[in-house]
C-alpha cells in the first residue's frame, strides 16, 4: 500500500474527529458542567477559533502520526482473516491504550484534573483514535 493514501486517510480520519470534539463531546461536556454547578463549570474554556485550530493541529498530528504507524505495521499483518473494520478498531484500541490511556492515568497521578475533564479527553482520544484506525484499515485493505 502507498504511504501517501494511508497517511491521507490518517489526516482525513483527524478532521472527522477533530469535528466530532468541536462539535459534539465539548458541548456536551459544558453542558454537563453547567449542570453540575460552578465548580464543573469553570472548567472550560468559552469558544474561540484560535483552540479548535490547536485542537485541529494535535488531531492532524495524531492523524499522520498513526497513519504512519498502521503503514509501518503493514497493516496489522498480524491479525488475519478478518474483515478491515475489526482490523481498523483493534488499532484503534490499541493505540489508545497504548498512547492515550498512560497520559490520562499520568494526569490522574500528578494533577488535579476533573472526572468531568479526564472522561471528555479519554471519549475524545479513543474516538480520534478508532477512527485513524478504521480510515487506515480501509483504505489499506480496500474495502475487503
Amino acid at each position: 500500500m502507498e504511504l501517501r493514501a494511508i497517511l491521507l486517510a490518517g489526516v482525513l480520519a483527524s478532521f472527522v474527529a477533530s469535528a466530532l470534539n468541536s462539535f459534539l463531546w465539548i458541548p456536551l461536556f459544558q453542558s454537563l458542567s453547567r449542570k453540575a454547578g460552578p465548580p464543573a463549570a469553570t472548567l472550560w474554556r468559552p469558544f474561540e477559533a484560535r483552540l479548535h485550530l490547536v485542537s485541529l493541529f494535535a488531531h492532524v498530528v495524531a492523524g499522520v502520526s498513526l497513519g504512519f504507524l498502521f503503514w509501518v505495521s503493514w497493516g496489522l499483518t498480524a491479525i488475519v482473516s478478518v474483515p478491515w473494520w475489526q482490523r481498523g478498531s483493534a488499532f484503534g484500541l490499541i493505540t489508545w491504550f497504548g498512547i492515550a490511556g498512560p497520559l490520562l492515568l499520568s494526569q490522574i497521578a500528578s494533577a488535579r484534573v476533573s472526572g468531568p475533564f479526564l472522561l471528555k479527553s479519554a471519549i475524545e482520544w479513543l474516538s480520534a483514535c478508532t477512527l485513524i484506525g478504521l480510515w487506515c484499515a480501509y483504505q489499506w485493505g480496500g474495502g475487503r
